[in-house]
């Protein structure tokens, strides 16, 4: 296994080919809101509308599998993971109950899976308000 505090997409790049580059699309086919669904499914998706990424998918996919063996979560996942959790009957409800003020800032950063999750909450029943700070 790897060593969990150095685990990068670095090892599965070749020469040349820059982390940040394969970050951003991976994140970006992470949110791209089938990710809830699965991951797996979210690939499939984006190769067949994108067919030139195949080979950069392949290597996403696999270090994916990777991290998942390692059992390690990215910001990504975290995101997917909570918006799977307001899906569930209840959630929101139990979540509101405990903290019935929320408040997001730099609203303007959110993507629609955080969209989601804040929509989620702010339907639930005991939500007192709900305050949302944008540029």
């Amino acid at each position: 296994m790897k060593d969990k505090r150095a685990f990068s997409l670095k090892p599965y790049l070749e020469e040349g080919e820059k982390v940040l580059e394969y970050t951003r699309l991976l994140s970006r086919i992470k949110r791209s809101g089938r990710a809830v669904e699965g991951v797996g499914a979210a690939f499939e998706d984006w190769v067949r509308t994108h067919p030139k990424d195949l080979s950069r998918v392949r290597v996403l996919a696999s270090y994916e599998k990777d991290k998942g063996a390692a059992e390690l979560l990215d910001f990504d996942d975290l995101t997917i993971y909570a918006a799977r959790l307001m899906r569930m009957e209840g959630v929101a409800d139990a979540i509101t109950a405990r903290w019935c003020d929320i408040s997001v800032d730099e609203y303007q950063d959110t993507d629609a899976m955080q969209h989601e999750i804040v929509s989620a909450l702010a339907g639930g029943r005991n939500l007192r308000s709900l305050m949302i700070v944008g540029d």
